[in-house]
């Protein structure tokens, strides 16, 4: 009797691959979630990119709508060209990143301007030349010299800001420089001045220097 009942018991189900699955589900979803929220952290801190930063975080947007996508049920398919279909969580990693590479404007976020001076003046020397960036009424940055002759006011607005010199004139670039905000350049060449109209961001990518006099910058700063 014993032997009849042990042999009509059913065995214990297995539910190991249930556990892994399960285990597996999890591990994509908090994949996804620190991918989100690392973009999210990059984006805060350098809300300004190029177009080869927005195709990485478009790649990163991707990777995580693949990992909620193994999440779901139902099927999911796209037809990527006549000789090439994607399914499952492929096809929408492969979407977002096509949606993201379509998206105008990413460029006009660069913040870059040449500086020039009216055709015959007398113009600053681009590779020794000391250049002032002035962001909302205060003195963000200045480059080409240990002792500037303008206190820098706030470094802090100013650590992204860089200067780029060359054959062509000096390129300046404020990447973090947002919309409405008023920006003039001014330089200094051997003792002699020039500066910029003020321009309310964004403006143009050319910037014009008109000489000006030392006097009249110190009048112009707070």
């Amino acid at each position: 009797m014993p032997d009849s009942l042990a042999s009509n018991t059913p065995p214990a189900a297995d539910t190991s691959p249930q556990l892994s699955a399960s285990r597996d589900k999890r591990l994509l979803f908090a994949f996804s979630i620190v991918l989100l929220v690392g973009l999210a952290i990059v984006t805060l801190i350098n809300p300004y990119f190029t177009a080869q930063q927005w195709f990485t975080y478009t790649c990163i947007l991707g990777l995580a709508a693949g990992g909620f996508a193994a999440l779901l049920p139902g099927a999911l398919e796209w037809q990527v060209s006549p000789g090439l279909r994607a399914t499952g969580a492929i096809a929408l990693v492969l979407l977002v990143v096509s949606l993201g590479r379509r998206v105008e404007g990413v460029q006009m976020q660069l913040r870059m301007w040449s500086l020039t001076t009216p055709a015959g003046a007398e113009a600053p020397d681009p590779n020794d030349a000391v250049v002032y960036v002035n962001l909302d009424g205060q003195v963000v940055k200045a480059f080409g010299t240990p002792s500037p002759v303008f206190k820098v006011d706030a470094a802090f607005a100013g650590q992204d800001i860089n200067v780029q010199r060359g054959s062509g004139g000096v390129v300046v670039h404020v990447p973090r420089a947002a919309a409405g905000q008023r920006l003039f350049i001014f330089v200094e060449h051997q003792n002699k001045w020039w500066i910029s109209d003020d321009i309310f961001v964004p403006p143009t990518d050319r910037i014009v220097l008109k000489e000006t006099t030392l006097d009249s910058l110190r009048r112009r700063m707070p």
